[in-house]
């Protein structure tokens, strides 16, 4: 799967530090969360909210829960090349 740390939220920002002949940029950036990671939240609330109004919430255990997420997510981001 090619991109697969694509970025869902990158944020770039400047801060001005003052220097003796004016004023000295520096551009700082953060790449936010992965479009996986962000696809494969989407996934565990929907699964969350499916297993509570069932009332059986986590049944099949924590590590199950994030493994389906991110097989979902692999999905979407599979789709994404098409």
């Amino acid at each position: 799967m090619k991109n697969k740390n694509v970025s869902a939220f990158p944020v770039s920002w400047v801060e001005k530090e003052q220097v003796s002949n004016g004023i000295k940029r520096t551009v700082y950036h953060s790449d936010g969360m992965s479009l996986r990671d962000w696809f494969a939240g989407q996934v565990m609330t929907t699964f969350i909210e499916a297993d509570n109004r069932e009332e059986e919430c986590f049944q099949s255990g924590y590590d199950a829960l994030a493994k389906n997420c991110y097989e979902y997510a692999d999905a979407m981001m599979k789709a994404r090349e098409k």
